[in-house]
């Protein structure tokens, strides 16, 4: 009886460190795969997070395109005087657009700001900015979408121009 517990004893001591050399290698390996499908997730994350800012402000530049179509349509007078200021209504706001002889065009004072929900079943709002500038003797339009009125480092701009064509 003691030949075969110390044969069992034997056995055990030898083929421990194996067991747990393996079970440390596995466990290993699961954690290597764990961490990389969870940066790739991070990644995709914020891919996503960036294409839905970049759809926003594309879109605070088509609506400031709009704006800017309907105010250059609207008013008759564009003097070119330097600091000259027309103001443009959109959406039942007053946008004031100040005259720049440098540059030879109207630049509005300050961003029009969008609300827009992002959830049909929630009713928060967000808010986009749009910078005008109407260059009337060229008969040019170009608003600058931002998907957020606040500065940050994630913030995304696209512009939009849009040119009467003379007949």
């Amino acid at each position: 009886m003691m030949k075969v517990i110390k044969k069992l004893k034997a056995s055990i001591s030898s083929t421990g460190g194996f067991v747990l050399l393996f079970a440390v290698l596995v466990a290993s390996i699961v954690s290597a795969a764990g961490l990389g499908i969870s940066h790739i997730l991070l990644k995709q994350i914020i891919l996503t997070s960036m294409q839905r800012d970049s759809q926003v402000a594309f879109f605070a530049a088509d609506a400031g395109i709009e704006c800017g179509r309907y105010g250059y349509l609207s008013n008759d007078v564009w003097p070119t005087e330097p600091d000259s200021i027309v103001n443009i209504n959109c959406n039942n706001r007053v946008i004031p657009m100040t005259y720049d002889a440098g540059k030879g065009g109207y630049f509005s004072t300050e961003p029009l700001k969008l609300a827009w929900i992002d959830n049909a079943d929630s009713n928060e709002e967000n808010e986009s900015c749009v910078n005008l500038e109407i260059y009337p003797l060229e008969e040019r339009i170009v608003a600058r979408g931002n998907n957020s009125c606040e500065q940050s480092v994630r913030q995304v701009e696209r512009a939009l121009s849009f040119t009467y064509a003379n007949p």
